[in-house]
């Protein structure tokens, strides 16, 4: 569906919302610009109070910690294979019971099958001005 900037941030916030009961990972993909750390770091903001949310791309994780929430939130951009998730810890704080965002997760969409995710996909259009949003919701029965 095609959206204003902020109409996609409700959009967005309000199907995590949605989904945050039953599900911890939330995957978002797109080119570079498309806003997937803009997006995330409003759900961090908004639901978790947390306003200096940065871009893991040199860091692969960045964790916060706000009253009893722990949010970690991933780049894996600069990752070439599988083994690195188990290297950078990644695999390990996804076991945990914790909130999980990851960007650019489309490389290694085979690791997430066995977890209950919601994928954001987003796509600039009109330059800059408007995002299709595709939503992808993959629970595990």
């Amino acid at each position: 569906m095609q959206y204003t900037k902020k109409q996609a941030e409700n959009a967005i916030y309000e199907n995590f919302l949605k989904n945050s009961q039953n599900c911890r990972i939330f995957l978002f993909t797109g080119d570079l610009g498309a806003g997937k750390t803009y997006y995330i770091s409003h759900i961090l903001n908004k639901k978790f109070n947390i306003d200096e949310v940065t871009s893991p791309t040199y860091t692969i994780i960045n964790t916060y910690i706000k009253n009893n929430n722990t949010i970690h939130h991933a780049d894996l951009y600069r990752l070439e294979e599988e083994i690195e998730l188990f290297e950078t810890g990644f695999c390990d704080i996804i076991e945990e019971k914790t909130y999980m965002f990851v960007e650019w997760p489309e490389k290694f969409i085979d690791f997430f099958s066995s977890f209950n995710y919601v994928l954001y996909e987003i796509k600039e259009i009109n330059q800059k001005q408007e995002r299709e949003i595709k939503i992808y919701e993959h629970f595990i029965h």
